[in-house]
This record gives structure tokens, C-alpha cells and sequence, in this order.
């Protein structure tokens, strides 16, 4: 009985995620246009927020494609994920000097402000450098920062409110400013003649893969890493206990986080047909790097891309959430989509057989936020 249930499950939630024409209802989905008929937004234009609250039954959620004039495609979503409220946020704007300007933030504190303090960080950085347009990103942090912490405190023994946050600023030529602090993630997607996509990381996450890397720079990604007990304890985060961001660096560094801020006013430089992604952790903690460059290889729009990416998110997140009735000792074989072929305990934790075998991950609920933007610069416009 059970394993038919989870036939029907990924019946629902799509035999192959992958796909982008998987089943309606797994979400929302971002309409794939011609680029040519995309929507196309001007320097200094409003910037575009993804952090409506949430309300009972209507948890927040966006899902747009539109160009970026002089710059290139850009696809932001975010998505509740498999939780009650979204906490993820997303923002992006051109500024009057035509560099795009993009954030992710991934709010702290569950039904005790997680959300609003996503919403106060998008919004912080965002006034900031509207006021301000010459200002850098770090300076766009700490302005975040300020406005997260007028935020009022949450209960006393819930937690601390705040927001993980990476942001980027790109001009025409392709030079990218990179701002980071906890453990959301940008990731770069170089395009290769083939088809295919070289996957590289801006910077480490301040986590448990960031420490791990950090002492092992060699080291692969695993998918034991990001499931491994407090995978996920961050110590710096905007709105955390500091006037400045740079005693936030030094006491997390002391702690022993060894990303706590990142800030590189040069940090890369995209060439045409290269793909930035700014995700949260419901998404980075889900997949590899060589996994999120096989769900890419082929595909060019950023709207078919923000897709499959969710797509395959929220289908890990939706085995989750139904074996948690395995009994205690039992595996399931999952036999369609994505993770065919591998066994998942009752607590969401993968395996290569159905007794012993290959520890290979843990997947568990998480809100969905993410940024897609393929660079063509004045080249494609």
C-alpha cells in the first residue's frame, strides 16, 4: 500500500521532474517566452520584490521572466517549498548606470519573523542603493542589516530573526560585485560549446560544506556533507546581535565559521551565454554541483532553467514529506523520477540498497528561492 502511494505521489509530483512539461500541479510555473517577447525592464526602473507576506492558505510566492535591458535574461522565483510560510525572498533592478543589481534571502525564526526579516533585508538593500546608486554592496548589507534589526524581537526561547543574503551587481561587460553572508549561494554555469555547463562556486557557504571545503579545498561536494548533523548552523547572518557586519565577521570568525561575510568588488567576470544562479538553501542544499549541471546541459532560457531547478527541489522535498510513515528500520525503493533506483529511510535519509549500502544524502522540507541570469550583455540586445 505504501509503495503505491508513492507511485501516486510522483505520479503528481512528475515521473521525471526534470521535465519541463511536469504535471501543473507541483506549483506555479514561469510562462517561457520568446526573449524577444519578453517583458523588458529599463535602468532605473522600480525594482521588483518577491516578499509579500504570507497569508493563512496564500503563502508567498512569485515565479517572472524579463530582460534585462544591456544585460541579458533573468528568471527570480520563490515558493513555500514544503513548509507551512515562506521565510525565501528575491529582488532585482537595473540601476540608472545599467548594471543589474539581484538578492536572495533566506529569513530565520519560523512563524516568529523568518519571513519579515527576508522582506526587511530585500528591502533594506534595495532602498539603499536606489538613494544611493554609487554605494557598494556591502554597504547595501549593512543598510539590510540596520532594517532587519528595528525588526521587533521574537519571543523570548524562539529563536533569533534574520536573513542569510547573496547578491550580485553586474554591468554590460560582464564584471560581477559579490556580496554574501550565511549560507545562501551563488553559483556560476560557464557554457560550453556542447551544450553543457561548468559549475563553480562564488564563494563557500558559512556551514558545514563551507567548513569542510575551507579545510579540504580539494574536496568534492557530497551529497553526506549537506545532510550531516548541523549541516546547516550558520553563525553570521544580517540582523544577528553587532552594530556592523564587521564585528559580525569577527566573532562568527572566532567561532570557528570561516565565510562569515564575503565581499568582492571584482569577484568574476561573465562572457555571453554564462549563467549566474543566487539560490537559498532549500534549493543549494538539495542537489551537487554535477547535478545541477546535468539538469542544465542543453538548456539556454533562464525561465526553462528556474524550472527544472524547482521542479526538482520541490519533488525531493515531496518524497520527504511522505516516508516519513516508513516504519522504523524500513527503506523504500523509489522507482520513478529523479532519484530512481535508490532507498529512503523513514527519516528521509538515501541509500544505494536496500540493506547497508552507500550513505548518499538526506532531503527535508524547505521554502524554495532562486535566481536565474544568463548574461548576453550589449551583444544580445
Amino acid at each position: 500500500e505504501l509503495q503505491r502511494r508513492v507511485a501516486e505521489a510522483q505520479e503528481l509530483l512528475g515521473s521525471d521532474s526534470a521535465s519541463p512539461e511536469a504535471s501543473e500541479a507541483s506549483g506555479p510555473r514561469a510562462v517561457v517566452m520568446d526573449p524577444s517577447q519578453t517583458q523588458e525592464v529599463q535602468p532605473g526602473h522600480s525594482p521588483f520584490f518577491g516578499v509579500e507576506d504570507n497569508l493563512p492558505g496564500a503563502p508567498r510566492q512569485a515565479f517572472v521572466e524579463r530582460r534585462l535591458s544591456r544585460l541579458g535574461e533573468i528568471s527570480a522565483l520563490t515558493e513555500v517549498g514544503g513548509r507551512e510560510q515562506n521565510e525565501d525572498g528575491v529582488g532585482f533592478w537595473i540601476d540608472p548606470e545599467g548594471r543589474g543589481v539581484m538578492m536572495v534571502a533566506d529569513g530565520m525564526g519560523g512563524h516568529h519573523g523568518g519571513d519579515l526579516a527576508s522582506a526587511a533585508a530585500i528591502r533594506g538593500f534595495f532602498d539603499f542603493l536606489v538613494g544611493y546608486p554609487s554605494g557598494t554592496l556591502f554597504e547595501a548589507f549593512e543598510a539590510a542589516h540596520a532594517q532587519v534589526q528595528q525588526l521587533p524581537p521574537p519571543p523570548a526561547g524562539r529563536g533569533t530573526s534574520g536573513a542569510a543574503a547573496s547578491a550580485i551587481r553586474v554591468d554590460p561587460t560582464g564584471r560581477v560585485e559579490f556580496a554574501q553572508i550565511g549560507d545562501t549561494q551563488v553559483f556560476v554555469a560557464r557554457w560550453q560549446v556542447d551544450g553543457s555547463y561548468q559549475i563553480e562556486r562564488v564563494a563557500m557557504p558559512d556551514n558545514y560544506v563551507g567548513r569542510v571545503r575551507d579545510l579540504h579545498p580539494t574536496s568534492m561536494d557530497t551529497a553526506h556533507m549537506h545532510s550531516a548533523p548541523m549541516a546547516n548552523h550558520i553563525g553570521s547572518f544580517l540582523g544577528r546581535a553587532g552594530e556592523h557586519l564587521s564585528a559580525i565577521h569577527r566573532v562568527a570568525d572566532a567561532e570557528g565559521h570561516p565565510n562569515p561575510v564575503v565581499y568582492r568588488p571584482e569577484a568574476l567576470r561573465l562572457t555571453p551565454n554564462d549563467i549566474i544562479m543566487l539560490m537559498s538553501d532549500g534549493i543549494e542544499g538539495q542537489f551537487l554541483s554535477q547535478e545541477l549541471a546535468a539538469m542544465m546541459h542543453g538548456r539556454q532560457q533562464v525561465g526553462e532553467i528556474a524550472q527544472v531547478i524547482r521542479d526538482q527541489a520541490l519533488y525531493r522535498q515531496g518524497l520527504r514529506g511522505l516516508i516519513r510513515q516508513v516504519p522504523a528500520g524500513g527503506r523504500l525503493l523509489i522507482q520513478r523520477g529523479a532519484l530512481q533506483g535508490t532507498y529512503m529511510d523513514g527519516q528521509g535519509h538515501m541509500y544505494s540498497a536496500a540493506e547497508g549500502g552507500q550513505h548518499l544524502g538526506a532531503f527535508s522540507p524547505d521554502n524554495v528561492g532562486l535566481i536565474v541570469y544568463r548574461h548576453l550583455g550589449s551583444r544580445g540586445q
